[in-house]
């Protein structure tokens, strides 16, 4: 039994360091602000997430804060604190972990909506270069208000239709058809309204022009 204790004690005194540490380690990080302006499509879904994130780290910090003042000095031989400030650590770690994947979900979804700003302006290897940083920096699936896939290829559409090539804005529009579900949103009315310029050319060049429906075909044959 005697060669139990100055192991038990020795456990008992690594909880401790170990609490010391947690408690010595950074506060979270803020959030930076949105990256789009008032006026630029995302900004109202962006303020709304850093607001969320600005009190979630501002209460992580008070929670740490608190607990440095509880957890750092503790003598070893006190074992209900230590014990307390053990499981104290824990949940300040699945915070700071929880945090850092909404943190990066927030960065993802702000390049996303730089993504469509830039699209709008009309700099399309400027929006896909975001999309794919979005896409990077993602850690789920449906964090983002559309499908960054047809996003993408929106703006390569557009890119090929300002070069000429429109039997490959054609193309690309039809992946989309081909993917999207059948609900309204603002990729779907991009999309119409680029295929309309689309038929428009096809037609004064007399190409034959076939629009996929349910079911049906989207295609371009000479």
């Amino acid at each position: 039994m005697t060669t139990r204790f100055p192991l038990l004690r020795g456990a008992i005194l690594a909880i401790g360091l170990a609490t010391a540490a947690v408690a010595q380690t950074g506060p979270l990080p803020l959030p930076s602000p949105p990256a789009v302006s008032q006026s630029e499509p995302g900004h109202a879904p962006l303020q709304e997430r850093y607001n969320q994130l600005v009190q979630r780290q501002r209460a992580f910090n008070q929670a740490r804060d608190a607990h440095n003042g509880r957890c750092l000095g503790i003598p070893t031989n006190e074992s209900a604190r230590i014990a307390a400030c053990h499981q104290s650590k824990q949940q300040l770690d699945r915070e700071r972990a929880a945090y850092g994947l909404a943190l990066r979900d927030y960065e993802a979804n702000q390049a996303f909506w730089q993504g469509r700003t830039l699209y709008l302006r009309g700099d399309y290897d400027g929006a896909i270069a975001q999309y794919h940083r979005a896409l990077g920096l993602s850690t789920r699936q449906g964090a983002f208000d559309g499908h960054v896939g047809d996003e993408i290829d929106l703006a390569r559409a557009a890119k090929a239709a300002k070069a000429g090539d429109m039997e490959a804005a054609n193309t690309l529009l039809c992946q989309i058809e081909d993917r999207r579900n059948a609900r309204p949103s603002w990729l779907e009315t991009q999309a119409q309204q680029l295929f309309g310029k689309v038929r428009t050319w096809m037609l004064r060049y007399r190409k034959k022009f076939e629009v996929r429906t349910s079911g049906g075909i989207c295609a371009v044959r000479g």
